[in-house]
């Protein structure tokens, strides 16, 4: 907690601005002291309209899971997840992902990115599976295809 104290002191102090302070992914269990796994909930449970795109998440590991739990579904348009990274220089995002079928029925779905990833074998239907290098930094964006009403959360998962 010293060290987390220590570098949004620091930040402040290099001038970053409070929106650009990122979130750190909060360690499975609690447990504090270096492990490279946690979880958090990156967008709670609500009513969307629009694209929602998260605040950045430092991420220490070498596979992502991000999950997307819909639970009231208009039917049409459809909702994509993109996984991005956050350029250190610039702030300037990139897709880790590729373009994801769009999902327009309630149901659980996952996205799965890591190193040499190249199958998902949990009980929730893998959406998208990319084989890919995971920056430090990233961002989740929910795209809405229309202005239909989603009920949606999404979840982030970081393996070592």
């Amino acid at each position: 907690m010293k060290k987390l104290i220590a570098i949004l002191g620091l930040m402040l102090a290099c001038g970053v601005a409070h929106a650009d302070i990122v979130q750190t992914v909060r360690p499975v269990g609690g447990v504090m002291g270096g492990s490279p796994n946690g979880e958090t909930i990156a967008l709670e449970s609500a009513a969307r309209t629009s694209t929602t795109t998260t605040g950045s998440y430092v991420i220490a590991g070498q596979t992502l899971i991000v999950y997307l739990n819909v639970t009231a579904a208009s039917g049409t348009g459809g909702l994509q997840v993109r996984i991005l990274g956050v350029d250190p220089a610039s702030g300037n995002t990139f897709a880790l992902n590729s373009a994801p079928t769009a999902v327009v029925a309630t149901g659980s779905y996952a996205y799965v990115l890591g190193r040499g990833v190249t199958s998902w074998g949990g009980s929730v239907p893998a959406t998208g599976v990319t084989a890919t290098a995971l920056p430090s930094t990233i961002k989740i964006q929910v795209t809405h295809s229309d202005s239909s009403s989603y009920t949606y959360s999404v979840g982030l998962s970081i393996g070592g």
